[in-house]
């Protein structure tokens, strides 16, 4: 949701000069919303057709969520991105953990911190990192009047669309091995 901004000011230029930040607060509940219909349909999907194939699909969600970010910016096409990324993190959230939980029977409540807390340490750290390496790193402040940011900092949205989806990429691909 740090992003809403970036995305906010990426959408005006490219395509819709209508678009506020304001306008892009609501692709993160939407996204979470996806996030919570789907989480028992995971573990429905893994125990009837298998985790890997479950893993596939959500994986497949994701990349497809980003691919429709890079090349369509469309503000109604976000939207759907988003549903289709929270679908994709539904589906795998408690596929991942239940996967775990096999190896590691005893355990299962340890295990499953660890997951938890990397998935929330992973957004208070790499949010703050990716702002301050890839989109903003020249700290370029928002216009006060609109809330966007100048051109050149929206630009940088598709970069950090491509490097997190090659780190999804891995880390789904580490996960199926």
């Amino acid at each position: 949701s740090n992003i809403n901004p970036y995305f906010a000011t990426y959408l005006t230029y490219n395509s819709d000069e209508e678009i506020r930040p304001q306008k892009t607060y609501f692709l993160m509940p939407c996204s979470d919303l996806f996030i919570y219909f789907t989480l028992t349909l995971g573990t429905k999907m893994g125990n009837k057709i298998g985790v890997r194939l479950t893993i596939v699909v959500a994986l497949a969600c994701k990349y497809t969520s980003y691919l429709l970010l890079l090349f369509i910016p469309n503000y109604y096409v976000v939207l759907i991105s988003m549903c289709l990324f929270g679908i994709g993190n539904g589906l795998g959230n408690l596929t991942y953990m239940k996967n775990s939980w096999k190896y590691f029977p005893n355990s299962q409540g340890l295990v499953t911190g660890i997951i938890l807390g990397g998935a929330g340490m992973s957004s208070s750290i790499l949010t703050p990192l990716a702002d301050f390496l890839i989109i903003n790193p020249d700290k370029e402040k928002a216009n006060e009047e609109t809330g966007l940011y100048p051109k050149e900092v929206g630009d940088r949205v598709p970069t950090y669309l491509i490097i997190l989806n090659a780190t999804f990429l891995i880390l789904g691909i580490f996960s199926l091995i």
